[in-house]
């Protein structure tokens, strides 16, 4: 099973490289770097230490722009191009076949026809970027790990193809409806932090451990009943139109009555709950823990 931590792997070679940018924003990769398996070209690599690239301090600070030889690296697995501005067409020119995880954090795009290029992709990092057009998402059936938080995204229909997706992060966008990734069985990590989502349907998550909804506007937490294993439960400042009524927390109590070694971290704002069952979960929760409450308010 893939896990977000993959893409720490960038932080044990990051010094391992000389690649360097010419004035123009070219990409020039060394003889030995064309034949890598990972290769971590991030623009935010740089410090005071090891210089940009791995190079002297003195190195000048550029973003890649344009990507030289990199469509030669053939065996090339994993790629981290955050925090540059790369060109999509250039992208879309690749043939890196055996690619696997590719990090395009902050890279300003607004579209990706360019994943095409890309069908065996198993980890893919799209945060920071103003993304427009995500349909070419439909095409990456492989893909276990998806990051699209800060995107300004409205529509995820797309993700209803990604049926192996296991962690997906959709924090900080303007997502009012999740409809579309209800069905997603493979799910272990879901964020949805900050975004404008007051109610969520009928799921299908039998495997989902991690739920961040913290900063929505939920008015409703039924779907929970169908999140067996859950254990982290984030939510946090939700917002309720003026006039409603608390969240009827019924569903996360049964939830636990009936799984009491489940839940281990619930965070939630007891203001916007009926008090009787926030102080049921109190009740509840010593007893299910082995250290003090973890019930955060």
């Amino acid at each position: 099973m893939l896990k977000g931590i993959l893409f720490l792997f960038f932080i044990f070679i990051s010094s391992l490289h000389s690649w360097s940018v010419t004035e123009d924003g070219v990409l020039k990769l060394t003889e030995e770097e064309i034949t890598a398996e990972e290769l971590n070209l991030s623009f935010y690599m740089f410090n005071s230490e090891i210089g940009f690239g791995g190079k002297d301090p003195g190195t000048p600070w550029r973003r890649i722009k344009h990507l030289g030889r990199l469509g030669e690296c053939r065996e090339l697995k994993n790629l981290n191009l955050a925090g540059n501005e790369i060109n999509p067409d250039e992208l879309g020119q690749l043939s890196l076949n055996q690619l696997r995880v590719l990090d395009l954090a902050s890279n300003n795009l607004t579209h990706l026809s360019f994943l095409r290029a890309f069908p065996n992709l198993r980890a893919l990092a799209l945060n920071g970027n103003p993304l427009i057009d995500i349909s070419p998402l439909e095409g990456l059936e492989s893909l276990e790990y998806l990051n699209m938080r800060f995107c300004g995204l409205r529509d995820i229909d797309p993700l209803f193809y990604l049926h192996k997706l296991e962690e997906l992060f959709l924090d900080e966008n303007k997502l009012r409806k999740i409809d579309t990734i209800a069905s997603l069985k493979e799910l272990r990590v879901l964020c949805l932090s900050k975004n404008k989502i007051n109610k969520i349907g009928a799921v299908d998550w039998p495997e989902l451990k991690k739920l961040h909804l913290a900063e929505n506007r939920l008015i409703d937490i039924g779907f929970l009943s169908s999140c067996s294993k859950l254990s982290e439960l984030y939510l946090c400042r939700n917002l309720l139109p003026k006039g409603s009524s608390p969240i009827d927390l019924s569903p996360l109590i049964r939830l636990i009555q009936a799984n009491p070694e489940g839940i281990k971290f619930l965070y939630i704002n007891g203001e916007y709950f009926i008090s009787e069952q926030v102080s049921e979960l109190s009740r509840l929760l010593p007893r299910i823990c082995d250290q003090r409450p973890r019930l955060y308010f």
